[in-house]
Parts: structure tokens; C-alpha cells; sequence
């Protein structure tokens, strides 16, 4: 179960319903919103996206709006 294995337990199928990965994305954070590309989730659950620059950011918080 999740809380003797952690995230690693729940990540494929949590993975595979997430229908934003490979996308544009906005992030909306209180009254801040920007535009990213969805990459992947990583081992902690954080969300893997890239801005406009290709830089990368694990985004721990935020709305995902599609």
C-alpha cells in the first residue's frame, strides 16, 4: 500500500492517467500563471516541466490547467 511503499507504489497507473504529460501546460499559482511543457512525473510525484527556454523545474505546487 501507499504508505509502506510510497509513491513508487501508486506512479505507473498515476502516470498513465495523467493526460497532460507531453503537453502545454499553464501552471496557475494564486494570481500567477505560466505557460509550461509537461515532461514526465518524477519518483516523488512532482510534476517535470520545461519553459519556453528548455529550462527544467519540478513544480511541487499550483493548478495544472489544460
Amino acid at each position: 500500500n501507499f504508505s509502506q511503499y510510497g509513491f513508487d507504489f501508486i506512479k505507473n497507473d498515476y502516470i498513465k492517467r495523467c493526460n497532460f504529460l507531453g503537453k502545454k501546460i499553464t501552471i496557475k499559482e494564486s494570481d500567477y500563471k505560466k505557460e509550461y511543457f509537461a515532461k514526465s512525473i518524477d519518483n516523488n510525484g512532482l510534476l517535470i516541466v520545461n519553459d519556453e527556454f528548455d529550462n527544467e523545474y519540478k513544480i511541487i505546487t499550483g493548478d495544472v490547467l489544460c
